[in-house]
C-alpha cells in the first residue's frame, strides 16, 4: 500500500529523498511504527504524529493512501 509521509523541522533529514513530502510503499498491516522504523528516525525521539489531520498514537494503524505527518512537539512558555 501507499502511504504519504511528510515530515517538518530537523525530521526532513531522515527523508528518502531528503525532501519534506513523499510516498513510501508498506505492506497491509503496518503501523505509524513501522513507518518511523523505515526511516531510522531513532525510537527515544519524541514525536507529535498526525494521520488524516487527526492526532493519532505510534501504534496506530496505517491503511493505503493514508497521509502520516511526523514532527516534533512545540513547546512554549
Amino acid at each position: 500500500m501507499k502511504v504519504e509521509i511528510n515530515l517538518f523541522g530537523f525530521l526532513r533529514k531522515y527523508s528518502p529523498e531528503g525532501i519534506d513530502s513523499f510516498s513510501m510503499e508498506f505492506p497491509e498491516t503496518s503501523k505509524v511504527t513501522d513507518i518511523i522504523r523505515a526511516l531510522a528516525i531513532p525510537e527515544d525521539q519524541t514525536l507529535a504524529v498526525l494521520k488524516n489531520g487527526r492526532h493519532a498514537e505510534k501504534d496506530a494503524a496505517v491503511h493505503d493512501n493514508d497521509e502520516i505527518v511526523l514532527m516534533t512537539p512545540i513547546e512554549g512558555g
